[in-house]
Order: structure tokens, then C-alpha cells, then sequence
């Protein structure tokens, strides 16, 4: 396909972007796991039935910051499903397992059909070795 190198200001730009959201991510992260511990020692009750939905605010916000880094928009429209995803588990009492396997096999599923219009559109090319 070739080989890029992106221009100084988009890696000065990337670097920001990332030296804010990798601690901004960190702290998200922490701050979970502190309120599920803090949810089996039996504190934090009241947000007990709320967890399903942080982790899938959570995850999204990981997308949504993705989305921004890389520049793509899909990423936001996987952000959308993935809350969506555990909405139900929330609203009915269910596992959030079998909803976020769904969102996560339509991410999945969008991926491969990318790989394969990719694939359709730049075939494979001999290497010329000279």
C-alpha cells in the first residue's frame, strides 16, 4: 500500500491527545474498580443496580475519546451501541454479559464487512523486488 509519515504538527497533536486521555482513562478506570470494591464491602448500595450502566458509560467514553483520537466516526456510533447495550441489563435485572457479547459481535461483524470492502477494492499486488 506504501508507507506514510504523518506531518509533525498531526504527531505533536496525537501526543497531546494522548499524554490527556491514557491519565484521564486511568482515573475512569480506578475509579470503577474503587466503586465495585467499595459496592462488595456493602458501601454504595443506592448505585449498586446503576453499576451495569457506569461500565457501559465508561466504555463508551473509552470509544468516544478513540473516536476523537483517530479521527474516525464510526467509533462513535460504537460508543452509542455499547451504552445501549447495557441499558437493558440496568432496566430488567438481566446480565449485562449477553448484551454487551451482542454489541461486541456487531462491532465485530461491521469490522469484517471493513476488512472485506478493503480487501475488494485494493487487491493483493505482487512485490516487485528489484
Amino acid at each position: 500500500m506504501g508507507f506514510f509519515v504523518p506531518r509533525e504538527a498531526t504527531r505533536d497533536q496525537d501526543a497531546l491527545r494522548i499524554g490527556c486521555l491514557v491519565p484521564a482513562g486511568l482515573v475512569a478506570e480506578v475509579a470503577l474498580i474503587g466503586l465495585l470494591v467499595g459496592m462488595r464491602a456493602g458501601r454504595f448500595q443506592a448505585l449498586a443496580p446503576w453499576f451495569p450502566l457506569l461500565v457501559g458509560a465508561a466504555l463508551a467514553a473509552v470509544l468516544v475519546a478513540l473516536s476523537g483520537l483517530l479521527r474516525l466516526k464510526r467509533f462513535l456510533a460504537y460508543a452509542a451501541l455499547v451504552f445501549a447495550a447495557f441499558l437493558p441489563a440496568r432496566f430488567t435485572g438481566t446480565s449485562p454479559r449477553p448484551w454487551a457479547f451482542g454489541a461486541g459481535c456487531a462491532i465485530a461483524l461491521c469490522g469484517l464487512l471493513l476488512l472485506v470492502t478493503f480487501l475488494s477494492r485494493h487487491p493483493s499486488q505482487e512485490s516487485v523486488d528489484g
